[in-house]
Order: C-alpha cells, then sequence, then structure tokens
C-alpha cells in the first residue's frame, strides 16, 4: 500500500491500516482519506479528517464509529479508504 500519510503520530503502537482493517473498541486516529476515494468530501463532511480520533464501535456490513459524541455508519467500501492507526 503506497499512500502518502501527511500526519503520523509519535504516540502509534501500530502500522497504519485503513478503517476495515482496524480493530473494533479501539481509540483511532484518521491519518488521511485516500485520494482516490469517490466521495473524500463526504467523508470530511462526517468529521474523518485528518488527526480526529474515534473509536470503532461495530464491523459489518456498515462500519460504526463514535465521532464527536455520535455514531457514524459508513459501508465497508467508503471504511477501505479511511487510513487509520491506533492511539494509545
Amino acid at each position: 500500500m503506497n499512500i502518502r500519510i501527511p500526519f503520523r503520530s509519535k504516540k502509534a503502537n501500530a502500522e497504519p491500516c485503513t478503517l476495515c482493517e482496524a480493530r473494533c473498541n479501539e481509540r483511532l486516529r484518521v491519518l488521511c482519506v485516500k485520494e482516490d476515494c469517490p466521495v473524500r468530501s463526504r467523508l470530511h463532511e462526517l468529521g474523518f479528517c485528518a488527526s480526529v480520533e474515534f473509536k470503532k464501535v461495530a464491523d459489518g456490513s456498515a462500519l460504526i464509529c463514535h465521532l464527536f459524541g455520535t455514531r457514524v455508519a459508513i459501508g465497508r467500501e467508503l471504511g477501505a479508504h479511511v487510513v487509520v492507526e491506533t492511539v494509545r
């Protein structure tokens, strides 16, 4: 996976992965939304912006994330465009 990551925390313990690959019930930080994402601006409007921290709470046909005090559900296809890191 060759992705340009504009922001990377020194506190991260794991390699970057997509939101689909991330484990449930862990604090995550958005590193970037891939540039080839067809609805990149919509993901930004939902709150998936660089350096935002959130928790992934469910992983099924939809990914449910607790973001800014609200649960947001996105499809797995969109989750594959969000690059995250685990926050400890």
